[in-house]
């Protein structure tokens, strides 16, 4: 199970909602793989008033491709497929609400919006919409850990580093729809800087061209 995140709007240090409870972004967007079976992300609620208390949420609308499915976890448990509404018990200072995608194979985009509020002031209530996109390319992590990709997510540079390459490897940046659209080369030094601030924010795979070990491919996120 893989989980990347990259979040629009996050208006940090500025207050999203009002009274009993605030959160983290009204809406996120989740990069995942079709063959993966699920990919996720977390929208943390938090508590203003310091002590427990209940809360609902419900989903209220969903546009996702056919052959998806979704569900939805909180802090009191992770609903099953199907569930489409639940009650659930802020905690004293922070908790969650997440949309998980099943892409079970099939590429594409989709959202689920889902509307949260204290229980007894249904009034006290927020829209959260999560947008999940699933590529097609798959991940082979043959002997990744051999290679470092870092940091992740990132804006500007990644960094990529190799014990003792010994040699000249030829590496490939691709998207998830495998389109290839930039190559380079990691020569004796183990650690090459890589600029990657022309991207649009998204997932991205790098491919290693190993004589002895075939290709090997790594995932990042530009911010």
């Amino acid at each position: 199970m893989k989980r990347i995140l990259i979040s629009v709007f996050a208006f940090i240090g500025l207050t999203l909602h009002a009274q009993d409870f605030d959160v983290e972004v009204l809406d996120t967007t989740i990069y995942g793989i079709a063959s993966e079976d699920t990919f996720y992300e977390d929208i943390d609620l938090y508590n203003n008033v310091g002590t427990p208390y209940s809360m609902n949420w419900e989903r209220i609308e969903e546009s996702i491709p056919e052959g998806w499915t979704s569900s939805n976890c909180d802090p009191d448990d992770c609903r099953p497929i199907g569930v489409t509404s639940a009650s659930f018990t802020l905690p004293s200072t922070t908790g969650f609400l997440n949309t998980h995608f099943y892409p079970n194979g099939v590429a594409g985009s989709g959202y689920v919006k889902v509307k949260v509020w204290v229980s007894d002031n249904p009034s006290d209530s927020v829209v959260l919409t999560y947008y999940g996109v699933a590529g097609t390319v798959g991940i082979d992590d043959l002997d990744a850990s051999d290679i470092q990709v870092f940091p992740s997510p990132t804006q500007n540079t990644l960094n990529v580093m190799l014990p003792n390459p010994g040699e000249t490897i030829t590496v490939d940046l691709i998207n998830l729809n495998g389109q290839q659209l930039d190559s380079f080369n990691i020569s004796q030094d183990n650690l090459t800087s890589v600029d990657i601030s022309n991207l649009e924010s998204g997932v991205y795979i790098l491919q290693f061209k190993l004589a002895d070990k075939g290709i090997i491919t790594k995932k990042f996120v530009k911010e």
